[in-house]
């Protein structure tokens, strides 16, 4: 029984993982790419410049990729807090059900228990992959 519960723990992380991969497949072949042509091309267009402040169109041009990865990597760094205090809240459940000199029996059931909890944390943060995904793609299109 707890093979088959780690198992399904370690096939929900790997859901996750590639979810993150794939999010971040799609967003840089979507948008970013987009965004990332977007700024070498206006700087091309700054070097053409005969006149004028070079160096201030190329960091004008440079700015919308600068916010951009900026507002992933917020919009990440909050996902995965997220996920983390989920995955907290199960181990905290989990060691108030812990008692000294309990049976084999209750110790699985509070593991299994615990397992429980981070798959649905899994599953939870999983299904967030769409909304994130079009929370970033709609905040770069803004820019394009």
């Amino acid at each position: 029984m707890a093979d088959s519960v780690s198992a399904a723990l370690h096939e929900c992380q790997s859901k996750v993982d590639s979810g993150m991969k794939s999010l971040l497949n799609d967003l840089d072949n979507t948008v970013l790419r987009k965004l990332q042509k977007e700024m070498y091309l206006c700087s091309a267009r700054c070097c053409d410049q005969s006149s004028g402040d070079r160096q201030g169109c190329i960091q004008r041009c440079q700015q919308p990729a600068q916010q951009t990865e900026e507002y992933v990597q917020k919009e990440l760094t909050d996902f995965l807090d997220r996920l983390q205090r989920c995955t907290l809240q199960c181990q905290d459940e989990a060691k108030d059900k812990i008692r000294d000199k309990m049976s084999s029996a209750d110790e699985a059931k509070v593991r299994k228990n615990l397992e429980g909890c981070l798959i649905k944390c899994g599953d939870k943060h999983t299904a967030m992959f769409p909304a994130l995904n079009k929370r970033l793609t709609d905040y770069v299109n803004q820019l394009l």
